[in-house]
């Protein structure tokens, strides 16, 4: 596969890849700033989200970290995720989602709907009681 340069500019393949890392699809890499811009958060996050497990980088020249689109992709599902109020525990559970834990994934975004749904109500009541004047001084 052909490597791209978009947001990487990394001297080559890390020096010391792990066993793990095989894996990596080398088609796109992004530079931890470059995934930061297009996600909307800060590098602490990605860190974060590293530590806790939920996606890995690469480390290339000088421990610069570069994720590759599996991992990008995951990075944005978890993004999306965070916006729709998972925790960071729930969002672990998800991505580990196969056989029994799928179930649990499925119910818990099912609960989570039924959450948001509830949500809406409240702020739909509170909204019409503001236009009818129903507030107190």
């Amino acid at each position: 596969m052909m490597r791209t340069a978009q947001g990487y500019s990394g001297g080559g393949r890390p020096s010391s890849a792990a066993p793990e890392e095989t894996s990596v699809q080398w088609d796109v890499m992004v530079s931890i700033t470059e995934a930061v811009a297009r996600l909307g958060v800060t590098h602490r996050t990605l860190r974060f989200y590293e530590e806790r497990g939920l996606v890995r980088s690469v480390r290339v020249k000088h421990g610069a970290r570069i994720y590759d689109s599996k991992n990008m992709d995951r990075l944005r599902f978890i993004c999306q995720a965070r916006a729709a109020t998972l925790t960071v525990r729930e969002i672990a559970m998800v991505l580990e989602a196969n056989g029994p834990n799928r179930e649990r994934a499925v119910a818990l975004g099912e609960q989570k709907l039924v959450e948001f749904e509830l949500q809406r109500h409240r702020i739909k009541a509170a909204l019409s009681a503001l236009e009818r004047g129903d507030t107190a001084r």
